[in-house]
């Protein structure tokens, strides 16, 4: 079981500084200061999948069979090839709930979940899932080198050892995420903001199609927060359907392009600058306290 996060209140005067953000944001947009989505073309996408959605749920009601009430309710949503999208809103307001339903943790109770364009076969070799830092065994006594190879697991039959290919693969993701000279240390030997590096490197050495990170800013150095934001650029431009969720909203709106709010159910979606508002903010926050 994933343990929730504890939230931090912020008093009057940090909200006041985020409603400033939205102010901004929509003082941009009476400017005509708009976000262009970026149009990339890469060779090896499929033209069809350019204009099917990677996720797409349809009146879909989301939560656990233990429990009563549902975590979201009538939820309808796409997301394409490309798309990086902040996921926001307080504490339990569904953020977790949302990638495991995709990812395939807990059953959907109702509507329609499609992933990786309807294609048929098991998909979740094309989705990545770095969960919540509480959700992860960091008493297992594994490598960061062992850590990082079981991205390329889902790629190799039963019986199947890595060949050179995986090796790398595997030595070129670690390189990237700049934690080769950790590859022998133990995965708990690692600090928080090392933790969250080599996940990534996991998951760019499955080379997925769509993935889903669950506070990855929690608890990092900036430098680890500026590593993986430069990754999650890169992984756009090879039209990567990434979907993250942060309690930081200022990094939000300087860095993501689309922004999803939710609060059990779907506040706003669209362009991070026109979502972003004061209106949008306290209905999914709440006016007294605000959860980052």
């Amino acid at each position: 079981m994933i343990s929730v996060q504890r939230a931090k209140i912020i008093t009057t005067k940090s909200i006041s500084r985020l409603i400033r953000i939205a102010s901004r944001c929509s003082e941009s947009l009476r400017r005509n200061v708009h976000v262009q989505r970026k149009s990339i073309t890469i060779q090896h996408m499929n033209n069809d999948l350019q204009s099917t959605p990677m996720i797409h749920l349809k009146n879909a009601c989301l939560g656990y069979r233990n429990d009563r009430e549902l975590v979201l309710k009538n939820i309808t949503i796409d997301f394409f090839p490309g798309d990086e999208v902040a996921v926001i809103g307080p504490n339990g307001a569904g953020k977790s709930t949302l990638f495991k339903t995709i990812v395939g943790l807990i059953p959907l109770m109702q509507g329609e979940v499609t992933v990786h364009g309807g294609r048929g076969g098991n998909h979740k070799d094309c989705v990545s899932y770095i969960p919540q830092k509480e959700a992860i065994d960091w008493n297992y006594p594994i490598t960061v080198r062992e850590v990082v190879m079981m991205g390329r697991f889902g790629k190799l039959s039963f019986y199947q050892k890595p060949g050179k290919k995986d090796i790398e693969i595997v030595n070129s993701a670690i390189q990237r995420m700049g934690v080769a000279d950790l590859a022998d240390r133990k995965i708990r030997d690692c600090s928080g903001g090392q933790q969250q590096r080599v996940f990534l490197a996991r998951s760019l050495a499955q080379h997925p199609h769509i993935l889903l990170m669950d506070e990855p800013f929690s608890a990092v150095d900036v430098a680890t927060e500026q590593v993986i934001l430069e990754n999650l650029r890169q992984l756009r431009e090879f039209k990567v359907t990434t979907l993250v969720a942060t309690h930081d909203l200022g990094l939000v709106y300087e860095n993501f392009e689309r922004t999803l709010i939710l609060n059990h159910r779907i506040v706003a979606y669209g362009l991070t600058k026109e979502v972003m508002t004061p209106e949008n903010l306290q209905e999914a926050f709440g006016k007294k306290a605000v959860y980052v």
